[in-house]
């Protein structure tokens, strides 16, 4: 008869601070490169400029059990006007257009915490 001894296994649950600390940057970096875009490419980006100061990204909130949220929005009373009038959902575009780097970035950011908390 032989036997195997196994070590505990590892208190995820422990790691969830690192995790979610580490999938909030990923998603404000995100956030941040989206709201930069959407500033840059938005149909009246040779205007006065008020409307590309007023896209900003907003931190990330909640987390991993409930939620992660993050978003951008642009204040400029006048935003949704743009988009309804000129058919330019700016902020819809930027973040398709950096959702697939997000998601790779999320996905790395997440993995790099728990390899730092098993000690990979």
């Amino acid at each position: 008869m032989f036997g195997l001894s196994f070590p505990d296994p590892p208190d995820f649950v422990a790691a969830l601070p690192a995790v979610e600390a580490a999938a909030r940057r990923a998603l404000d970096d995100g956030m941040a490169r989206v709201a930069t875009r959407a500033a840059a490419e938005h149909v009246f980006v040779t205007r006065t400029g008020t409307l590309a100061a007023s896209i900003v990204a907003v931190p990330a909130t909640g987390g991993l059990a409930s939620g992660l949220d993050a978003s951008v929005e642009a204040t400029a009373e006048y935003a949704d006007f743009v988009v309804a009038s000129t058919g330019d959902d700016f902020l819809a575009a930027a973040l398709d257009a950096e959702l697939p780097a997000i998601e790779r970035e999320l996905e790395a950011a997440i993995q790099a915490a728990l390899d730092g908390y098993l000690g990979d």
